[in-house]
């Protein structure tokens, strides 16, 4: 009777020393396989990105005319000249000689959020992302709404939108165009180049003073 209760007990033991080895090796695969807490955190975010990217856009308030503002003396280098591209852009349906930039922002838009951007006291951009490339634009003048549309804003080819004037000597537009320098790198590149330049500049010019001087 003793031999049988000893035996029974060994099989007893063995089969449940067999079942915590099988929960615990399943609890271990299951663990293994589990992505960590802190790359589902950082996956988040990522896929959530993909479903709903940002659309980085930079907006300009340009203002067109015919007169060159170095005439005028309390206008002379308040405002810079566009780049050549912006203008050659403006060129393809506009007239003016001179296009100047007011002001410059930058958004990045997310649907299906509306965000407002003020270009300047009087000029206010409403923007919202439609769809892929296609935004909707509210343009503001004086607080009065003066243009809606909705416009396609590709890399190549950014769109205008454009303001009323009481007088016809003159035009303004705000231009969206797609930001391809978010992070402001080359913004801050070129600054840095022409910082340099305008000291070498005044280093040559520097010995020419001085023997003017003298």
């Amino acid at each position: 009777m003793n031999m049988l209760w000893v035996k029974l007990c060994r099989r007893l033991a063995v089969f449940v020393l067999g079942t915590l080895l099988l929960c615990g090796s399943v609890y271990l695969s299951n663990l293994c396989a589990e992505e960590p807490k802190e790359a589902q955190e950082a996956k988040q975010p990522q896929e959530e990105k993909n479903i709903n990217p940002v659309f980085p856009l930079k907006l300009q308030l340009i203002w067109g005319t015919d007169t060159n503002i170095n005439d005028i003396e309390h206008l002379k280098g308040k405002f810079k000249e566009v780049a050549p591209a912006v203008k050659k852009r403006l060129g393809e349906f506009l007239k003016w000689n001179y296009y100047y930039e007011i002001s410059s922002k930058k958004v990045d838009l997310k649907e299906p959020k509306e965000y407002s951007v003020v270009m300047s006291k009087h000029c206010e951009i409403k923007i919202s992302k439609v769809e892929d490339e296609v935004v909707e634009v509210k343009l503001y003048g004086k607080d009065k709404m003066v243009v809606k549309k909705k416009a396609r804003i590709t890399p190549k080819k950014p769109q205008s939108i454009a303001g009323k004037t009481e007088s016809t000597a003159e035009f303004w537009c705000v231009l969206i165009s797609v930001d391809d320098d978010p992070s402001g790198e080359k913004e801050a590149a070129l600054k840095k180049e022409l910082a340099l330049k305008e000291q070498k500049k005044e280093k040559d010019q520097a010995p020419v003073k001085a023997e003017e001087k003298k």
